[in-house]
């Protein structure tokens, strides 16, 4: 079994609630706040481990929803691999967002848990608990 790390566990518990998430929510949530570089250096690598594990898939969704685009299959290993194409750090206050804010349709890849990540996460929260890392949880 693969040993996951802090940030991968934690990323799999965010999933679990909703079974799907916008990944900017996903960064500023569960990735620790250090500097912005080391923050997408995590989540890049965080997110290709569970990927590479068959624990997520990366899906493409667009607002409104166009419908030939919501929830389509993308090459995840290049989203991945270009998150600093897609986001951008401090524009509105100490947090992620998306760097193209003024886009339409809105263009964002959705990470979506697999039936395993599922699994894997609900193992984590029912030993850790819902969000253990953050402070007066």
């Amino acid at each position: 079994m693969l040993q996951l790390t802090e940030h991968e566990l934690r990323l799999l518990s965010e999933l679990e609630e909703f079974h799907e998430r916008d990944i900017v929510p996903l960064i500023n949530l569960a990735i620790e706040r250090t500097s912005p570089d080391s923050e997408l250096s995590a989540m890049r690598s965080s997110l290709m481990r569970l990927l590479d594990a068959g624990l997520i898939t990366v899906e493409l969704q667009t607002f409104p929803a166009d419908g030939q685009n919501r929830n389509k299959k993308l090459d995840a290993r290049a989203v991945l691999t270009d998150l600093d194409e897609w986001l951008a750090y401090g524009r509105f206050g100490d947090y992620w967002h998306y760097r193209n804010l003024d886009d339409v349709p809105h263009v964002r890849p959705n990470i979506v848990p697999t039936p395993k990540g599922l699994a894997e996460a609900r193992r984590v929260l029912s030993t850790r608990g819902y969000q253990w890392w953050r402070p007066g949880r």
